[in-house]
């Protein structure tokens, strides 16, 4: 009878033929374990998924409305700023905002959800910390007491109070991604989430993975959304399904004409968290062959993921590929509107860059598409492919981090304290106590931390990984670890945490400062930076509510925690309070943002490909760096010349550039001091002095690239310019090539020299690992060594006027440096 109504309603064209096919194989599931309710539980099912579908159009229409309405918004704020419209730039500033458009973008959203979990998680990062000599995270059978507290074992209280922190956590995570469209149901005893490795379940095929996880789970508890708990015919099936999902990275359930080619953003969590397993024993059994490998990295990886689907969710609605495709339209609209002379949101041609613009609106429209595509697949984590090639490349460029890395905190060290100072002034923020700031974060970074910093060891969570990969892909993993180390032991790590913990200090504390201020009151620069990342004057009223935190009397400041302590209405405000205060501190330290990664995918696409590999090597470093930096700094001198005038953009542009090469110089001294060489004249009367300057100017990040040029054609590591530009991974690959050919004649010291982790460039060890091993290599590789070593030497204080306070070839100093000159 009921597989007749189906046919009937199928004739009738009332159900589609996949719908049919749907109803009709989940009837008989049903039927062949309870004929007689069957009808009933289907039809319960039926009744929830149209409920969720008709939720699902009114959020994803509610979230194009949303965006739409902050396009009009950042129009007018730009116009303040006596700016024409830019539709283009804040279509990309929904993706990433760093540059004041006056919309929340979800990596501003993505950063403050993260940092407010890591705050109140902030005990629990803590106690499983690594140690910051051996790397080994502190308190392990703890960690493994968690896991057991998760399944309802009998385990300390210590332990039961941590999975409590991190359940309370994640269940926040979960109702916000329910309230932006998702359907994750409670489950009391759910436990913790299981990450699977997709190459561990390849290495080990569907037979031998399913002979492993189905006796470890607890099929009683195991069940889909609105469904009874999975039949025992099913479960074959239902594992084949989650097999292919995670090996296939979810391509097995996406309808090649389904509209926008994925499945909905809305539902993918609720498919592979029914999972259950017997016990705590099983779950980490299970973890160590197919997992993260260790609990902590599950459970933080589990944090950061539902951080950053929610974010996605709450500004493009639960089908995000269709608000995609959406805003691509939009873009084309507004450019047809323009090109034919009618009042557009595509721009007018006014401002910096506005020639740009004119004569290339259908040009600039079509490649605004392909940027938002790529900005999309970066926001949700552009999966790395499985491939011998790509993980050869994965390797080789983990390599290239580790052995050129090293001495970049001398330069961040110098040069950011300007960048940061000459941000925080644009943005109404005292310039004084950019150092002391940073340097209290150094000494105790917990008051930050508890402010939403987001922990960087928690971000990037290196375990062992699944057991079940193969060789290569375990070198994979291993090789995760050596950039990871050496921006640890060179003190990167500790320096970038503390500017940023610096920078959101200093505008939290501005806050506070001004509470007692009506909007209208506001000073100018600081109120211009609030509406840049959608504080309005309704947002502004909240934050007067809240309290100040207050550690020290007399230096209060407003955490996005203290906004949300006053409850539900203001949690709303708490978030785009969070996200102004990591926005910022993105232009304030300046990083490798999402527009750059946008840009390698949408040029050189998947590391994973020669030329991906190309485009991903030219922006590693100096290029990556030095575009962030640049597009940063530009965007900032474009509002400046909006709200203050062309003079003021001049005189801020000016100023930096003079600190800028001055401690621009200063960074490259201290970088001749590392490699074994006296400081370089400074006189600016000489030939050499000027050198110097100019690679101060060069060197300061503005063009960094180049200070390598002034007078010799080939870079600091023995490369050309042309071969340099291109990045280390040809560098890298180049100096391989002539340690295989020409071992003998100094090639395989000089790969040594260059390719080495952490000893390449650490500011603390290069020279020492140069002279005491290096160098004597090269002394039995090569019979003219000594020769060459005294030639070069002859030449840089011939070209630069340095000496060497550690000699190429000794193996101790002569003498300490020469600093006079």
């Amino acid at each position: 009878m009921f597989r007749d109504c189906l046919a009937a309603a199928l004739k009738e064209g009332l159900i589609s033929k996949k719908d049919h096919d749907r109803l009709n194989e989940r009837y008989e599931r049903l039927r062949a374990d309870n004929p007689l309710g069957a009808r009933a539980a289907l039809a319960s099912e039926e009744r929830v998924r149209a409920k969720n579908a008709r939720r699902v159009k009114l959020l994803q229409t509610r979230a194009t409305d949303a965006l739409y309405a902050d396009v009009r918004r950042a129009a007018l704020l730009r116009a303040e700023r006596d700016q024409s419209p830019d539709l283009v730039r804040t279509a990309y500033a929904f993706f990433e905002n760093i540059s004041a458009e006056g919309v929340q973008s979800i990596r501003g959203t993505y950063s403050s959800l993260l940092g407010g979990a890591h705050a109140e998680l902030s005990d629990f990062l803590r106690k499983f910390r690594r140690d910051a000599v051996t790397l080994k995270r502190f308190n392990r059978p703890l960690l493994d007491d968690v896991v057991r507290a998760g399944f309802g074992e009998n385990v300390s209280e210590e332990a039961k109070a941590f999975y409590g922190a991190w359940r309370a956590t994640a269940e926040k995570l979960r109702s916000l991604y329910n309230e932006a469209g998702g359907h994750i149901g409670w489950r009391e005893d759910w436990g913790l989430p299981q990450a699977h490795d997709a190459n561990a379940l390849l290495n080990a095929g569907f037979d031998k993975w399913r002979g492993f996880i189905e006796p470890r789970l607890d099929w009683d508890k195991i069940n889909v959304e609105a469904r009874a708990p999975i039949v025992a015919s099913e479960r074959g099936d239902v594992l084949k399904r989650i097999f292919e999902t995670i090996t296939q990275d979810g391509w097995n359930s996406r309808e090649l004409d389904g509209g926008f080619g994925e499945t909905s953003f809305a539902n993918r969590r609720a498919d592979h968290r029914f999972l259950a397993f017997k016990t705590a024993d099983d779950w980490l059994e299970y973890a160590r062959s197919y997992g993260r490998g260790e609990p902590f990295a599950t459970m933080m990886g589990h944090i950061k993921s539902m951080a950053r689907d929610v974010a996605i969710m709450q500004r493009l609605g639960p089908n995000p590929a269709a608000t995609v495709e959406w805003l691509k339209r939009l873009v084309d609209r507004e450019a047809a509107k323009f090109v034919a002379g009618e009042p557009s949101l595509f721009g007018d041609g006014r401002g910096l860059f506005g020639w740009f613009s004119k004569g290339n609106a259908k040009l600039k429209a079509f490649q605004a598409g392909r940027t938002l595509d790529a900005f999309y697949e970066t926001a949700k984590g552009l999966s790395a492919p499985r491939s011998p090639a790509g993980d050869t490349i994965a390797i080789a460029r983990n390599v290239q981090y580790a052995a050129k890395l090293g001495s970049a905190v001398l330069l961040d060290l110098t040069v950011n304290p300007i960048v940061q100072a000459g941000a925080r002034h644009l943005h109404g923020l005292p310039m004084t106590g950019v150092v002391m700031d940073a340097l209290q974060h150094l000494k105790d970074p917990r008051e930050i931390r508890q402010a939403g910093l987001i922990v960087d060891d928690a971000l990037h969570t290196l375990e062992r990984g699944a057991r079940e990969q193969g060789a290569l892909r375990a070198t994979r993993e291993f090789s995760n670890w050596l950039p990871r180390v050496t921006t640890h032991f060179s003190g990167m790590d500790a320096l970038a945490e503390a500017q940023r913990g610096a920078a959101m200090q200093a505008i939290m504390a501005q806050t506070a400062n001004h509470l007692d201020a009506d909007w209208s009151a506001l000073p100018a620069r600081f109120k211009d930076m609030l509406k840049g990342y959608a504080i309005t004057s309704k947002d502004w009223a909240i934050l007067q509510k809240a309290a100040a935190h207050e550690p020290e009397k007399g230096a209060p400041f407003l955490r996005p925690r203290d906004v949300a302590a006053l409850g539900q209405d203001a949690e709303e405000t708490a978030r785009r309070y969070g996200a102004l205060l990591h926005s910022v501190a993105e232009e304030l330290h300046p990083m490798m943002n999402w527009r750059m990664q946008a840009f390698r995918n949408r040029v050189g696409g998947h590391e994973g490909t020669a030329w991906g590999a190309l485009v991903g090597s030219m922006l590693m470093f100096k290029s990556g760096y030095l575009a962030t930096f640049m597009l940063t700094q530009l965007r900032m001198m474009q509002r400046e010349w909006g709200t203050q005038g062309f003079g003021a953009m001049g005189r801020y542009a000016g100023g930096m550039t003079i600190a800028l090469t001055f401690m621009g110089m200063v960074g490259y001294q201290l970088k001749n001091l590392v490699n074994g060489k006296d400081l370089a004249p400074i006189d600016p009367t000489t030939d050499e002095g000027r050198a110097t300057w100019a690679k101060g100017l060069l060197t300061s990040g503005a063009l960094g690239l180049f200070g390598d040029f002034i007078q010799s054609e080939q870079s600091s590591y023995g490369h050309g310019y042309e071969t340099t530009i291109v990045g280390p991974m040809l560098t890298g690959a180049l100096d391989l090539e002539r340690a295989v050919t020409h071992p003998s004649a100094g090639g395989a010291v000089k790969f040594l020299r260059n390719n080495t982790p952490l000893l390449s460039t650490h500011w603390a060890l290069r020279a020492a690992y140069n002279r005491l091993l290096l160098d004597q290599l090269q002394f039995m590789a090569d019979p003219e060594a000594h020769d060459k070593m005294r030639k070069m030497e002859s030449r840089v204080r011939r070209e630069t006027g340095q000496g060497f306070w550690w000699r190429p070839g000794e193996t101790t100093p002569a003498r300490l440096p020469e600093l006079a000159r």
